[in-house]
């Protein structure tokens, strides 16, 4: 059985699909998971195929049998805790790493491609891919030759302020279209989430453990994928591109601000993104658009 350790950059990349692939709805408890399966899925070979089964595997997803294969038998709500365990790609680190320094102010607004490579000590290939990500999320703008201008600034008080009016506007309203449609099982995978993050933080609360950069990180992912996953449920591409897009300049915008999150704030907005759930279980639309409202009002409040 293969180990967190001895996964390379593709096959940790092909374990990430793959627990996509598993959360699909028609994937259900018991299903013969084949090596073919993924082979055709993921378009690999087998080789790194059996790298993930294993691993998966080792980490109780699947359950093997001898002269059978690999079986799915997992909580899907439980999927992003296995993912949460992945070791990052040098894309993501350096992705982070220049969202980090972005929000710290450690760059200078325009910056050449050498010096990030001298900076970060990275490969120019894994710094294209990176750059184009970071352009396509409109942190940066490319200029003439190999500059690159830093749109999104922490310090920027006015930027800060007009994505939370905008946000304000838009979210609370997306709750309210008339093709609004509320998944019942994504939503309570991601109300189990919220759950145990309450009670991780508690429990850091009790033992007088202080909130860690990485603690952090894990909750602004998960308070991403709650507020998209409101968007989506509006069925309307203009609310989820845009989001989107808040979601991602806020990494920036409100970095400084999530190191000084402690257990007792990440437990309060869990709490208030649960009474929106909750809302929403009921179908009581007007009321969750209310309480998402408040809830980002106190978040402008609190940045």
């Amino acid at each position: 059985m293969e180990s967190i350790e001895s996964l390379n950059s593709l096959q940790v990349e092909l374990t990430r699909k793959t627990i996509e692939f598993l959360k699909l709805d028609n994937v259900k408890n018991g299903d013969h998971i084949t090596e073919s399966l993924l082979i055709d899925y993921l378009n690999v070979s087998r080789t790194p195929v059996r790298a993930v089964l294993g691993f998966l595997a080792k980490a109780g997803v699947f359950t093997y049998v001898q002269n059978k294969g690999y079986y799915f038998n997992f909580d899907k709500s439980k999927l992003d805790s296995v993912v949460q365990k992945l070791p990052a790609s040098e894309e993501d680190k350096l992705y982070f790493n220049i969202i980090r320094d972005c929000g710290k102010n450690l760059l200078p607004t325009s910056v050449n491609e050498t010096e990030l490579v001298n900076r970060y000590e990275i490969k120019r290939s894994v710094l294209t891919k990176t750059l184009n990500r970071l352009k396509q999320d409109g942190i940066i703008h490319r200029e003439s030759g190999h500059g690159w201008k830093i749109l999104v600034s922490p310090a920027s008080a006015t930027l800060k302020r007009d994505s939370y009016n905008f946000r304000l506007a838009l979210e609370p309203a997306s709750l309210l279209v008339d093709t609004f449609e509320v998944d019942q099982i994504l939503l309570s995978r991601i109300k189990a989430e919220h759950k145990l993050t309450i009670d991780n933080s508690q429990r850091n609360i009790d033992s007088k453990r202080r909130t860690s950069v990485e603690t952090m990180l894990k909750v602004f992912d998960m308070n991403r994928r709650f507020h998209e996953l409101l968007a989506e449920f509006s069925n309307n591409q203009f609310y989820i591109e845009s989001v989107k897009h808040q979601n991602r300049i806020r990494q920036v915008l409100e970095f400084d601000y999530m190191q000084t999150h402690d257990h007792i704030r990440i437990i309060q907005s869990c709490e208030e993104h649960l009474t929106i759930i909750d809302a929403l279980s009921k179908n009581d639309r007007e009321w969750a658009s209310t309480l998402l409202k408040r809830h980002l009002s106190i978040a402008k409040d609190l940045t």
